[in-house]
């Protein structure tokens, strides 16, 4: 598997860089790569890792902390990513773990990313071997003439640029937001095979919680054996997805997975999913992702409250 990654990396990926496509789903990976080629050991005294809403929710200013997520990710993926770029953190640095309404299910990221998905990983992480030799057997068939074929395409049918990392304001109506929360929403439910937002965990994402709860306390582990400063960060939402998520799926979802984590090990945790600072449409892309200028507010506001905390 390894010889035919190294071959599309070679005789494909060229190609396949002049596109928009792969323009928006490897941006984050390349430009995490760029920076770990270019920065010195050491430099950064706070890094987030994370899952898509973490990529758009942090903008640092220039040296003041890295953001490692660099997409669809789960609580054993940000420990691979932590591990292995935790060398561009000074001694004692912050390191935030964010948490969004699903990640207490996801379980393993063999469970729920896609081939794809796994393959922009590998790619930041192909340097440290024992990551490798996992994610090569997990990227199994993902190389053949059928996949080949289907990214060459966009060669000749490209998409669309996605601008939502760069957005400053809220380009959707109220209606228009509706409908996004909703089809978030659905398409939750249909991912992870829920009837219902307030109906008890099914067996599986029973399973699934359990792995969750394990990945996150080897990353609490991993923080303080390298006297790195963990904070858990719920991060914010708009009122439409909100209202959608009432006191029973918060309590079911999300509190019952933190609380006894957060007892076990006295980790801080910062709450924002219900503070009033952030619920305005003008501070987001969409119903979920912080916009540009909702993403630099909310970076100012948490350092400083992470300071609190943590001084």
């Amino acid at each position: 598997m390894e010889v035919l990654l190294n071959s599309f990396e070679v005789f494909v990926v060229p190609f396949l860089r002049k596109t928009i496509w792969w323009e928006n789903n490897m941006n984050g990976a390349e430009c995490l790569m760029r920076i770990a080629n270019t920065a010195h050991g050491g430099g950064y005294s706070l890094c987030n890792i994370g899952s898509s809403p973490a990529m758009y929710a942090f903008e640092y200013m220039d040296g003041e902390g890295i953001n490692l997520s660099i997409g669809r990710s789960c609580l054993d993926m940000d420990l691979e990513m932590l591990k292995a770029y935790s060398y561009l953190l000074q001694p004692h640095a912050k390191v935030i773990i964010p948490i969004a309404p699903f990640y207490s299910i996801l379980g393993n990221y063999t469970d729920t990313m896609t081939q794809f998905d796994i393959y922009k990983y590998y790619r930041v992480l192909k340097h440290i071997q024992a990551y490798k030799e996992s994610m090569l057997e997990s990227l199994n068939g993902f190389i053949n003439t059928k996949t080949i074929k289907k990214y060459l395409k966009y060669l000749y049918h490209d998409v669309e640029k996605d601008t939502r990392k760069f957005q400053t304001e809220q380009q959707y109506s109220v209606e228009e937001l509706e409908t996004n929360a909703q089809n978030y929403i659905k398409g939750w439910l249909s991912e992870f095979m829920i009837d219902s937002l307030d109906a008890p965990l099914t067996n599986e994402n029973t399973k699934r919680r359990l792995e969750s709860t394990i990945h996150l306390q080897r990353i609490i582990d991993y923080c303080n054996d390298n006297h790195f400063r963990p904070v858990l960060v719920l991060l914010p939402m708009t009122e439409h997805l909100l209202k959608r998520m009432g006191p029973e799926f918060r309590e079911i979802y999300i509190y019952s997975f933190l609380n006894p984590v957060i007892d076990s090990t006295g980790v801080p945790c910062i709450n924002y999913i219900e503070d009033n600072r952030f619920i305005d449409d003008k501070y987001y892309c969409n119903a979920l992702f912080l916009n540009r200028t909702g993403a630099k507010y909310f970076t100012k506001k948490i350092l400083l409250d992470i300071d609190l905390i943590l001084q």
